[in-house]
């Protein structure tokens, strides 16, 4: 007598569980690690174009500087700054001009508290140094 519940029943459960045990998209599509990051570099790619053209090729406006920090008329030449309080990424890319800095304005931007911005040093050090020390690198290399 069998059940609903019986060796048949388990045996197919059993089955449907190891083909569906949450299987990496690696395994399900057969590109490999390399294959899946290759399509996730070029969707971000295509994500960050996209937006650069969209702001017409200003890669400043990843920065997102607001005007209660930044004074526009004194801000490097081509940066974007908005209405409001902006973001983070203003405050790096204020390091990222003058790493170690102990002014709290400059540049046409000031750092809410330099401190606690500064322990965060490395992000604009990098970008500094990527830059080659150039003002208008900072910008495409400051995307937060």
């Amino acid at each position: 007598m069998s059940t609903a519940c019986g060796p048949q029943r388990t045996e197919s459960v059993r089955k449907s569980e190891s083909r569906s045990s949450g299987a990496p998209l690696v395994h399900i599509t057969g590109l490999g690690v390399a294959g899946v990051v290759a399509i996730t570099a070029i969707l971000y790619g295509g994500f960050i174009v996209a937006r650069l053209a969209y702001h017409d090729w200003n890669p400043s406006f990843f920065v997102v500087a607001g005007d209660a920090f930044c004074q526009p008329q004194v801000v490097p030449k081509g940066f974007l700054v908005n209405e409001g309080d902006g973001y983070d990424g203003q405050f790096y890319y204020r390091l990222a001009l003058d790493p170690f800095t102990k002014a709290r304005f400059g540049y046409g931007i000031a750092l809410d508290d330099a401190p606690y911005r500064q322990q965060r040093i490395l992000y604009p050090l990098f970008a500094r140094i990527l830059a080659l020390g150039q003002t208008p690198g900072f910008h495409g290399l400051c995307l937060s």
